[in-house]
This record gives C-alpha cells, sequence and structure tokens, in this order.
C-alpha cells in the first residue's frame, strides 16, 4: 500500500454525520486521532497487524491519552456505529475502507488507460 502524506477530510460530513453527533466531544477526539493511526495501517482504515485484527484494548492503548479512558471511547464509538467490526472481529472505519477501495479502482483505472494508450 502507497504511504499518502495526507487524506481528504470533508468538514461537511464530520458536522453532518448523525452517529459521530451523538457521541461525546472526548469520543469525538479520539476518533479523530484514530482515523490518522487508521490511515497509515497496512489495510488502510482496518485495525490489523500481523494476520489478526486489533482487540479494543489495543486500539485505546495506540492512541493518545489514558488507555481506559480510551477504552471507553472505543465501546461508545463501536455502540453508536461510527467504528464497525466486520465478521473476522477487525475494528474499521467504513468511510476510509469505502475511500480506499475507490482510490485503488481509480488507480487501477488509470493504469489500465495508460497500458491501453500504450
Amino acid at each position: 500500500m502507497v504511504k499518502l502524506p495526507w487524506f481528504k477530510f470533508y468538514h461537511h460530513d464530520w458536522l453532518s454525520d448523525p452517529a459521530l453527533s451523538a457521541c461525546s466531544q472526548a469520543a469525538r477526539g479520539f476518533f479523530i486521532d484514530l482515523v490518522c493511526l487508521m490511515f497509515d495501517m497496512p489495510r488502510r482504515g482496518v485495525l490489523f497487524t500481523q494476520d489478526r485484527p486489533w482487540t479494543t484494548k489495543e486500539a485505546a492503548a495506540a492512541v493518545r491519552g489514558d488507555p481506559r479512558t480510551n477504552a471507553g471511547h472505543m465501546r461508545e464509538l463501536l455502540r453508536l456505529g461510527v467504528l464497525k467490526k466486520n465478521e473476522k472481529g477487525e475494528i474499521h472505519s467504513a468511510r476510509l475502507v469505502r475511500d480506499e477501495s475507490r482510490r485503488e479502482m481509480e488507480r487501477e483505472k488509470k493504469r489500465r488507460q495508460r497500458v491501453g494508450n500504450q
């Protein structure tokens, strides 16, 4: 996966997401730090390394702040649907995963166009 130095941030989406709006201010602050961490994961948007998903406790410890408080924020974000868990137990941001899938499709489309134009 290509390391990207930045990610798109849509302020309107941030301010108008009903699930995120239902979260406490502290959980939202924790979430943006977590998004930054998830963006640099080997599988962008998924808390997963070395063939296994991260636990809530591991994710809470990886973000700045008190791990116990962070674990509460993780539970809140999962309960309200801001974060998701897939069938493998991987905690992820559906938005980051979706954006990465789109980025990959565009990259492949451009690659095919370059090959076709040769």
